[in-house]
């Protein structure tokens, strides 16, 4: 049996061949360019001493909130310095413990959409069985510049309203908006926003990290709709936006609640 080799490929298989490999050499040759997004955890880092300013390496360091389904732990590096990253908004409480020092506790920490809380700890000569506990210190950003104003639950909940994204950032200082509502009586009435003197509809919907502006719009609007009970906080960038933000006006970054150690319920009321 004698196997028949054409001598000449077909004009059209042979096409397709090129033109994937002219896109194959393209994306080697200019690789894509991510758009990095604004950030929907938070971070908590800081740098662990001793009374005279010794770095502490190797300490065990804990975290819990009600935000997490179990505690997060690590150690310290060989310079004092830990971080946990990608937490989940919330409130947190944070744990040292080291040989020959007294237990390190501090509570109240809250952490927003890209917050790095920044919290240096000195130990205490002691008994590990001895805890020196913190309470109330506030903690600050030192990796994040960017002025925003966040939302959380409580907020959500009791603005006087209308329960949509657009009344939402009209409650945010320097915001513009092409409707006014009071009360909710303008509820889920898609708006143009601005801040600061921005160009109007410059504004991006940011779902869980996930740009949801409808690309066949002339600006920023959306085809989608939200839920405010869902979230977990609305947080609304405009000032010192980082790089990964392509515009200089309204980036609303919505952030969900996310599963958690505790069960939780909810109704709708739906007037006809």
């Amino acid at each position: 049996m004698s196997l028949l080799v054409p001598s000449r490929c077909n004009p059209v298989l042979s096409s397709m061949i090129l033109m994937c490999l002219v896109a194959l050499l393209c994306y080697l040759v200019f690789p894509p360019r991510l758009t990095a997004q604004i950030s929907t955890t938070g971070k908590i880092a800081g740098t662990v001493t001793d009374g005279s300013g010794a770095a502490v390496p190797n300490a065990p360091v804990s975290v819990k909130s009600t935000a997490l389904l179990a505690p997060r732990s690590t150690h310290t590096q060989a310079d004092g310095s830990y971080l946990f990253d990608l937490l989940p908004p919330g409130t947190y409480e944070m744990t040292i413990t080291a040989p020959g020092f007294s237990t390190f506790n501090q509570t109240g920490i809250v952490l927003t959409a890209g917050f790095t809380a920044t919290i240096p700890s000195k130990l205490q000569v002691g008994e590990v069985t001895q805890v020196v506990k913190v309470e109330g210190e506030p903690v600050v950003d030192l990796e994040n510049n960017q002025t925003s104003t966040t939302f959380d639950q409580n907020l959500l909940q009791e603005i006087p309203s209308g329960r949509d994204p657009w009344s939402t950032v009209a409650q945010m200082p320097g915001s513009t908006l092409s409707t006014f509502d009071v009360a909710g009586n303008n509820s889920y009435q898609q708006s143009t926003m601005q801040v600061h003197g921005s160009t109007p509809a410059e504004q991006i919907y940011s779902y869980n990290g996930l740009d949801l502006n409808w690309p066949g719009a002339n600006g920023g609007y959306t085809q989608f709709y939200t839920n405010h009970d869902s979230f977990d906080e609305f947080q609304v960038v405009a000032d010192n936006a980082p790089a990964s933000v392509p515009i200089g006006g309204v980036y609303m970054n919505m952030v969900t609640k996310s599963g958690s150690n505790q069960l939780h319920t909810g109704h709708f009321r739906v007037a006809i």
